[in-house]
C-alpha cells in the first residue's frame, strides 16, 4: 500500500508526489492535477492504469478525508435540537408556573386555617372570660359550691389559652 502523496511508477518502483490532497471535499493541490493528466515532474508519463489508480487513491483518501453530514442533514438535525431544547424550555416554564400556582393554593390554605384557628381562639378567649365573671357573680351571691368551679375552669383555660398550650382549631 502507498502512503497519500506517492505512487507506483513502472520504471523505478516509486515516484514522490510533491501534492497532497487537501482535507475539503473536491479540492486538492495543484500539483496532484498534474498527475490526473499523467504528466511527472520529469517529462515522464504513466501508463493509463498507473493514472487510473492514482484516481482510485485519490478518491478514496478524499472519501476519507470528508466527514460529517452533508449541509441539509446537518441543518435538520440543528432544527430538531433547537426544537427539542424549546419544548424543554416550554416544560420548564410550566413546571415553575405550575409551582407558583400551588404555592399560591398552599399560601391561600394555610392564610384560611389561620383566620379560622383565630376565630376559634377568640371564641374562646370570649366563653372563658364570660365563664370566669359569671363564676365570680355565683360566688360573690351566695353560691360558691357552684360559682368557684367554674371560675377554677375557666381560668385554667384563660391561662392555657395565653401560654399558648392549648390548641384550638387545629
Amino acid at each position: 500500500m502507498t502512503q497519500e502523496g506517492e505512487a507506483l511508477a513502472p520504471h523505478s518502483g516509486k515516484i514522490s508526489n510533491p501534492g497532497k490532497i487537501s482535507n475539503i471535499e473536491g479540492q486538492a493541490v495543484s500539483a496532484s492535477s498534474e498527475l490526473e493528466e499523467g504528466a511527472l515532474k520529469d517529462g515522464e508519463t504513466l501508463p493509463p492504469q498507473a493514472i487510473q489508480a492514482l484516481k482510485l487513491l485519490m478518491e478514496s483518501t478524499e472519501m476519507r478525508a470528508s466527514f460529517g453530514p452533508d449541509p441539509e442533514t446537518a441543518k435538520i438535525i440543528a432544527e430538531t435540537e433547537r426544537h427539542a431544547e424549546e419544548k424543554k424550555l416550554e416544560g420548564y416554564k410550566a413546571t415553575l408556573e405550575h409551582r407558583d400556582k400551588q404555592s399560591q393554593r398552599d399560601q391561600d390554605f394555610r392564610m384560611q386555617q389561620l383566620r379560622h384557628s383565630a376565630l376559634d381562639r377568640r371564641i374562646v378567649l370570649f366563653s372563658s372570660l364570660i365563664a370566669l365573671a359569671g363564676g365570680a357573680a355565683l360566688s360573690f351571691r351566695g353560691d360558691p359550691q357552684l360559682g368557684n368551679p367554674i371560675m377554677s375552669a375557666a381560668l385554667t383555660l384563660l391561662i392555657t389559652l395565653i401560654t399558648g398550650k392549648l390548641k384550638v382549631g387545629e
